[in-house]
């Protein structure tokens, strides 16, 4: 196993002490789908805003599809959706 770092951003950055900031991954990687459905086994507040359309992930600094590859040694960012005017 490898391992990848989650990065919090806005209301989901308090998981970070739920959930961690390194995750396990496959030594060849893994479909960003797959890691979010695991992801949100472990934190139902995850779970719930990965559900709206604006909930965006970046994989090394580029907003990225949920059919993306991560990769060991990669920096996931989970990015909520923000409101404001």
């Amino acid at each position: 196993m490898q391992t990848i770092s989650l990065i919090w951003f806005g209301r989901l950055s308090r998981l970070s002490a739920e959930v961690g900031t390194v995750w396990q991954i496959e030594s060849l990687g893994c479909e960003l789908g797959a890691l979010l459905d695991e992801l949100a086994e472990s934190a139902l507040e995850l779970r719930q805003v990965m559900q709206s359309e604006h909930f965006k992930v970046a994989i090394n600094d580029a907003l990225v599809e949920r059919t993306a590859w991560v990769y060991p040694g990669d920096r996931v960012a989970l990015l909520p959706p923000v409101t404001g005017g």
